[in-house]
């Protein structure tokens, strides 16, 4: 509400007197709602300064009423997440601002993804029946709502792969002439027939199998813009990232007892104190060997011999800081090398099992690294990196990644016999 100069003067008893200037504007506020408001202007006159009340626009004023929702479970056969729907726009909303209270059935938060009128509550160890919910958030209407839940499904027990026949190349080289870029040797080597995940495991996966949801990434948020990012993707689709080795370790054993596979480690301790021993001979899910990633990651027995996993245009094949928007991106959006292969470049740095040391300077047939150290090896680059950090040649310093830490661009992909 403005006017050209005066006093704004609320009648119907008390109010807010304010005195503008030439163009001013009295913010009303809700003590306002139900009063008229008078407009009393002082103006120049023709002989000097004239005060005038002229008859004021009289204006009803009506309390914004709060923001309402409605809210249904969503996903099928069975219920994944809660979605709200607002009346108006709550703005920034995080999954503490919402409560769900077990009913007959119970379920955990996760994450909140969405913007605008639709927000969507992912939710975890889902038990079937009815569950109240709640938005815990002022401007917006109180009280609960009662949702069904249908019963979680078994977790999937496999993901897409892609066989991978045996093979030799040279370890370490390319085509720029840059090697891994730590003055590693290229060496020759051979690696057997392996299956090998086309996607990096995805945050959908992670969720259905481990029941929890540890990534920073939602959807529609950036490193540096907490929501509203577009264009908005579904979080299931994104690469599951802040995981650490241990917790790949963890997610490829509890893949493989879903699958009827014998699990290939044997994890003992607990936290950043685990010891885990590769079982060679289960046929279970597991982290790829340096030499399997690399092998795959360049086309196999198929490579053209691109710098870059399917190309030598790191932005045709990759999600790097050049083109990510400071985000992850759904598996699967750039292009395939060889093998058919996604994002083996960029997106998130992989774990790969072996722990990092120097390469030997001779021939080796099925190498897993060195015996021993205090880092493991990551590969391929990510969405926070430069679009060098993601050539098929590319290792991780050996100064960085200890199998405790977890990133906002570290994820996994798994092999299997």
């Amino acid at each position: 509400m403005a006017a050209a100069a005066g006093t704004f003067r609320s009648s119907g008893g008390g109010g807010t007197r304010v005195t503008g200037a030439t163009g001013g504007t009295y913010v009303l506020q809700p003590a306002d709602a139900g009063r008229t408001i008078n407009v009393v202007v002082t103006r120049s006159g023709y002989s000097g300064n004239v005060t005038s009340a002229p008859t004021a626009t009289v204006i009803g004023i009506a309390e914004d009423a709060a923001v309402t929702w409605t809210a249904a479970a969503a996903g099928s056969p069975t219920t994944t997440s809660i979605t709200f729907t607002f009346s108006r726009n709550p703005g920034a909303i995080a999954a503490s601002d919402f409560t769900i209270t077990s009913g007959t059935g119970s379920a955990t938060r996760e994450v909140v993804s969405g913007s605008g009128l639709t927000r969507t509550l992912a939710v975890s160890n889902v038990s079937a029946g009815t569950v109240s919910v709640s938005v815990n958030r002022a401007g917006v209407a109180s009280g609960s709502q009662t949702v069904t839940l249908a019963a979680a499904a078994s977790a999937p027990s496999s993901i897409e792969m892609v066989r991978v026949e045996g093979g030799t190349f040279q370890m370490g080289s390319c085509p720029s002439g840059l090697g891994s870029g730590l003055g590693d040797p290229v060496r020759s080597v051979t690696v057997s027939v392996f299956y090998i995940g086309r996607f990096p495991v995805t945050q959908g996966q992670w969720f259905d199998v481990m029941g929890t949801q540890p990534s920073y990434f939602t959807g529609n948020n950036s490193w540096g813009i907490a929501s509203g990012v577009t264009p908005e993707f579904n979080w299931r689709d994104l690469p599951v990232e802040q995981v650490s080795w241990f917790d790949a370790v963890e997610f490829a054993n509890e893949l493989s007892r879903r699958a009827g596979r014998t699990p290939a480690y044997t994890i003992t301790g607990t936290g950043n104190n685990r010891t885990v021993t590769w079982n060679r001979g289960a046929n279970g899910y597991r982290l790829p060997t340096e030499a399997e990633w690399e092998f795959a990651t360049r086309g196999g027995n198929q490579s053209q011999d691109f710098q870059f996993s399917g190309g030598n245009v790191a932005g045709n094949v990759a999600w790097t800081w050049e083109n990510s928007g400071e985000r992850t991106h759904p598996v699967g959006t750039r292009t395939a090398n060889e093998l058919g292969l996604h994002d083996m470049s960029g997106n998130v740095w992989e774990w790969v099992y072996d722990w990092h040391g120097p390469y030997p300077s001779t021939a080796q047939t099925n190498p897993a690294g060195a015996p021993s150290g205090s880092f493991r090896v990551l590969r391929g680059g990510s969405w926070s990196g430069s679009a060098g950090d993601a050539r098929s040649a590319d290792r991780s310093f050996d100064f960085f990644g200890t199998p405790g830490d977890w990133w906002n661009f570290l994820g996994f992909r798994l092999v299997r016999p």
